[in-house]
């Protein structure tokens, strides 16, 4: 098995045996093992924590439509993959410090939609400055589901040892 795993103790030699001699019985267990896993740690991801109340943005639910998940046969295993294509979805997770200006004296950009409160509120197409942005804290939700996900696979793993015992022994 993989050293990055954490899961070599396990007693899975008979399973990788199988694997090997082309045992559909055994390629089969394992991808659904992987696939029972991928989906578990794509909810997870898909998560989204609770809003501050004080929070003009509105959430779109788009990065977490886009989080996917894949399984797919290599060579000697199989892989599972939780992942989006979104481009900011680092910063969602990992969260920023400070922006400041580079160049200028002050950040610029142009609102897509009302924001704000009271008196404070500004429309669509309002050109807001600041001198800073930020920080924001990460929402870790890719942290969260690969630290579950470890918990999951080791779980399946776990069972699809007992099953393989109970196959080729007639025991559990």
């Amino acid at each position: 098995m993989p050293d990055n795993t954490g899961f070599e103790w396990l007693n899975l030699e008979r399973v990788w045996r199988e694997w090997n001699a082309g045992s559909a019985w055994a390629k089969a267990a394992m991808r659904q093992a992987m696939a029972r896993t991928v989906a578990q740690a794509r909810a997870i991801a898909q998560q989204y924590p609770r809003q501050n109340p004080r929070s003009t943005y509105r959430r779109t639910r788009t990065l977490g439509r886009s989080i996917t998940g894949v399984t797919t046969n290599i060579p000697g295993g199989v892989m599972g993959v939780v992942g989006t294509k979104i481009p900011y979805a680092n910063i969602v997770n990992a969260g920023h410090g400070v922006i400041l200006p580079k160049r200028g004296k002050v950040l610029s950009w142009v609102t897509m939609r009302a924001i704000g409160r009271g008196k404070k509120k500004v429309g669509i197409g309002t050109r807001i400055f600041a001198r800073r942005v930020g920080p924001w804290e990460g929402w870790h939700n890719f942290d969260k589901a690969i630290e579950q996900g470890k918990a999951i696979l080791f779980h399946e793993l776990k069972t699809l040892e007992i099953a393989v015992a109970r196959r080729f022994n007639g025991s559990g």
